[in-house]
């Protein structure tokens, strides 16, 4: 069922839903420490690390090897849109008065995803873009891919697909590259 609300909104209206079973995850990563109090953090000159003197974090069956510097507090959710079921993990961090997202993973279950092309199809749907959204072929681990200068997304095989976003005013392309092909399947 195809809902007429924003991205946003849906991920609002079920922000109060437990996650469920097929977003069985890892203890998060405790959040990266920032200046004390100042809600803001100057994470431009932050070295990006890999997660290895941790346990990689979990979501949906897919290990998170890489992970940026700098990242806030990780949330996760568990809905649908049309068909296809997503597992998603967002880092989010004080920024003024507010919050804002720095990185979201999310996994993408459904049988409509079929090919690179449909998947495209989907997002474009989903996210709503127009015909004109600009994308640029990108490889991840041995898939094609698609990315754009804040998100990255890829078919894993027929019904399971990958999607990395991230802040672009903390954060740029090499970082979300790195941050996706750090993203590697449990088998």
């Amino acid at each position: 069922m195809s809902l007429q609300l924003s991205r946003r909104a849906r991920r609002l209206s079920i922000a109060g839903l437990a996650v469920g079973a097929v977003c069985a995850v890892a203890p998060a990563l405790p959040a990266h420490a920032g200046p004390a109090g100042s809600g803001v953090r100057d994470t431009a000159a932050a070295p990006s690390r890999p997660v290895a003197a941790h346990p990689a974090p979990v979501l949906d069956g897919f290990r998170l090897t890489h992970l940026p510097a700098g990242l806030g507090t990780p949330s996760d959710f568990a809905y649908e849109w049309d068909e296809v079921a997503f597992c998603s993990r967002d880092w989010e961090s004080r920024h003024g008065d507010g919050w804002r997202v720095d990185l979201t993973v999310e996994t993408l279950r459904g049988d409509r995803l079929t090919s690179l092309a449909a998947l495209r199809g989907y997002l474009t749907d989903y996210l709503e873009q127009g015909p004109d959204w600009r994308l640029t072929r990108v490889t991840i681990g041995h898939h094609p891919g698609l990315r754009t200068d804040d998100r990255v997304f890829w078919l894993v095989r027929p019904g399971v697909a990958v999607s990395v976003r991230i802040d672009p005013e903390r954060y740029g392309v090499a970082e979300l590259l790195r941050t996706a092909r750090g993203v590697h399947e449990r088998r």
